[in-house]
């Protein structure tokens, strides 16, 4: 009988080759692949394979193949009856494929070898997926799968990249502890519940453009060695965890939408800090702004959950928002958008001095005639700027109070411009 003990220590009960002390699967191949005893055993393994698949009997636990190719293959099964497509601690010299296919058990290859690539592009797991403590010479490579359950890669060793792009995950995701040589790439990926990149390392960049992730995002303690990408991303959960996070290139979340303004506070606060770090200011103004607007929503949100005499307060601090938000986001946003107190300038310039010159508004000291639109202008012009000659002045009423609006305008968007550019190019 063979000798190989599984992890519940139930002895194979497959028979031993002749002068050897493993069966057919676990027993190790030649490592001369030309030679006529590795096609041999190779050409039996494949012939025990088969025949386990067709028995409705999954579990290769501890098989020692060449390559394993599930590809299009079609796999019912399910939880009840406790069955899995079993390949902990097997050694796979080349790649596993299951591109396409469909497998109704869960799926696991914990602790194993695998020699090049693991290929599951377009496969249908709807069982539990478990990869931790497999190590991956090449790519894994999930690429618009859909995976129904958890999705567990903790301490995971891949070589080179990890293609998640595309691929549902209706679960959890763990990649605690995990190591990936090159990119870990989640575009446009759908993680339905947690995702936990606690401790992980991965050699370049981590993408996760316009994916979106249900619950938890955990990259406390993870090594990037690239950049860390949340662009265009919907992140649904409560919290996000960024302690300790140790990247080469840069955070962003440009255009990610978060569910709770307390989560896009931190996650944008994080990643100001990294930016400003890399010198990165343009990137850093931008997180700096989401933050602002996320503590202004979160100012709004709880004025207005006040009750009884809070709600006496809770309007004062509605009437203050409104305020900062004309103020410091409309004008400049928080100081931090150089173009928008010019563009503002030139409109109220442009439409105060069209009001002027459409209601007849100013009069000349010395002429009688109508003011051009021209002589409009220069009077706008002259009023924003506070320089006041005195050759032309508005008429009583509605006149004098824009003139008095503008002339204040201008006396805060001189110090506006003056705030923000030095912010901008003198820090």
């Amino acid at each position: 009988m063979c000798t190989y003990r599984f992890r519940n220590t139930v002895r194979c009960e497959e028979p031993a080759l002749p002068r050897g002390e493993f069966c057919i699967l676990h027993s190790p191949l030649p490592d001369n692949e030309e030679s006529e005893e590795f096609k041999r055993l190779n050409a039996l393994k494949e012939n025990k394979v088969n025949e386990k698949v067709r028995n409705g009997d999954f579990n290769f636990e501890g098989a020692q193949l060449l390559e394993v190719n599930f590809a299009r293959t079609k796999i019912e099964g399910g939880e009840p009856d406790h069955s899995y497509l079993n390949f902990a601690d097997a050694v796979i010299r080349k790649s596993v494929t299951f591109e396409g296919a469909e497998i109704g058990l869960p799926v696991s290859f914990e602790d194993a070898q695998i020699g090049e690539h693991a290929v599951f592009a377009e496969a249908n797991l709807r069982g539990h997926v478990w990869f931790e403590g497999a190590k991956l010479e090449g790519d894994a490579n999930f690429r618009s799968a859909v995976l129904e359950k958890d999705a567990r890669f903790n301490e995971v060793k891949i070589a080179g990249n990890a293609w998640f792009e595309g691929t549902k995950i209706v679960g959890e995701a763990y990649f605690e502890k995990a190591e990936i040589g090159g990119k870990a790439w989640f575009e446009r990926a759908e993680i339905g519940e947690d995702a936990v990149f606690e401790s992980c390392d991965i050699g370049k960049d981590a993408w996760f453009a316009n994916a979106t992730i249900g619950g938890e995002l955990w990259l406390d303690k993870a090594r990037i060695g690239g950049d860390a990408g949340f662009e265009g991303a919907r992140l649904n959960g409560a919290l996000i965890r960024l302690y300790d996070l140790k990247l080469k290139g840069k955070l962003s979340f440009k255009n990610a939408t978060f569910k709770l303004p307390r989560v896009q506070e931190e996650a944008c606060r994080a990643a100001k800090r990294i930016c400003e770090a890399m010198d990165n200011r343009e990137d850093a103004d931008y997180h700096f702004y989401r933050e602002m607007t996320a503590r202004r929503t979160l100012r709004v949100q709880n004025a207005l959950q006040k009750k009884g005499f809070g709600k006496i307060t809770a309007i004062f601090e509605l009437i203050s928002v409104l305020i900062e938000w004309l103020l410091a986001d409309l004008t400049c946003k928080y100081g931090s958008d150089w173009k928008r107190p010019i563009y503002l300038w030139v409109a109220v310039i442009l439409g105060c001095a069209a009001l002027y010159w459409a209601g007849g508004g100013i009069k000349s000291a010395y002429t009688s005639g109508v003011p051009s639109f021209a002589e409009s202008l220069y009077y706008s012009i002259v009023t924003i700027t506070t320089l006041g000659y005195g050759d032309y002045y508005p008429k009583p009423g509605f006149f004098q109070y824009l003139a008095q609006f503008e002339a204040l305008f201008g006396v805060f968007m001189w110090a506006m411009l003056i705030a923000v550019f030095a912010r901008k190019y003198m820090r």
